[in-house]
């Protein structure tokens, strides 16, 4: 959080606050900072290929999971300019990293229903608690040449201390001094559609290359009890567009293993990786 040069500043800061701190809605527009935070989490959490998609047979299973990283937001980005613009940086960097089990199943019609789902395991104090969930279509232009439209989303809820963390709220400088460590609501809600074009070798490495859309609804309700018991229950929501670049391989091993790894990345905010490591379960039946 950004400093005040003495405890008796901040206690001043808090019940400034105290005021503003109902329940009210803040929709930061898109050039704003709280938008950026949102947009750049986003990377980690879309619900991405991670590596090529297989398409094995119809009844083919595979199931494994998945790490992301989380890229990390600087301090002045992390500062809200919209709903508190004198507060300092959100503690929106507890986790470097982001995992998930994922499993895929191949349909008839060389179609590709991919699901995943984050239990709600607190960790550093977060807990997330979100689904994900993929469709994808081949479409064979030529042997070893594949094109690929998907289609994917992820709903649920992360909690944490993003507002007034522990340290936060027993640091004499900061606006949260004295108050209790906030109890936040994320919900990413992303939908997007992307499209690919996959080469396979027969040595069993697989590269795919594509382009896509984000929609993002964001949705962060504040949960934070000042020093003065004041709860501050502020709705910030935002709608955001995103054009998705993405590059991704895969190579089979020992027959029913797999792994991949795919740069996943937007113009506006940067870019993550994403890898994948899967076994096939059951075999699928060809079409």
């Amino acid at each position: 959080m950004r400093r005040t040069p003495t405890g008796l500043l901040a206690l001043a800061a808090i019940v400034a606050w105290s005021p503003a701190a109902k329940a009210q809605t803040c929709e930061p527009p898109p050039s704003s900072n709280e938008a950026s935070i949102f947009a750049i989490r986003s990377l980690g959490l879309a619900f991405g290929r991670g590596t090529t998609i297989a398409f094995e047979g119809t009844g083919a299973v595979r199931v494994g999971a998945e790490i992301a990283l989380l890229p990390k937001i600087g301090d002045v980005t992390a500062t809200p300019t919209s709903c508190r613009p004198d507060k300092g940086p959100e503690n929106v960097n507890s986790l470097p990293v982001f995992a998930r089990p994922r499993i895929a199943v191949t349909l008839p019609g060389r179609l590709v229903l991919e699901a995943s789902w984050l239990p709600p395991v607190e960790l550093r104090g977060m807990k997330g608690n979100l689904a994900g969930v993929s469709l994808a279509r081949a479409s064979v232009v030529r042997p070893g040449l594949t094109i690929v439209a998907r289609a994917h989303a992820v709903r649920g809820v992360i909690t944490g201390p993003f507002t007034c963390s522990e340290d936060d709220v027993r640091d004499s400088e900061s606006e949260c001094f004295g108050g209790a460590a906030s109890e936040d609501r994320y919900r990413p809600n992303i939908t997007g559609a992307d499209l690919s074009a996959d080469w396979s070798r027969t040595s069993g490495l697989t590269l795919s290359a594509g382009t896509g859309y984000s929609r993002l609804e964001p949705r962060f309700r504040v949960h934070f009890r000042n020093a003065a018991g004041v709860l501050d229950s502020t709705l910030v929501r935002t709608d955001l567009n995103r054009i998705v670049l993405f590059v991704a391989a895969s190579r089979t091993f020992a027959t029913r293993w797999r792994g991949g790894a795919e740069l996943y990345a937007t113009p506006d905010d940067g870019a993550t990786v994403r890898a994948v490591v899967d076994v096939g379960v059951r075999q699928g039946r060809e079409p």
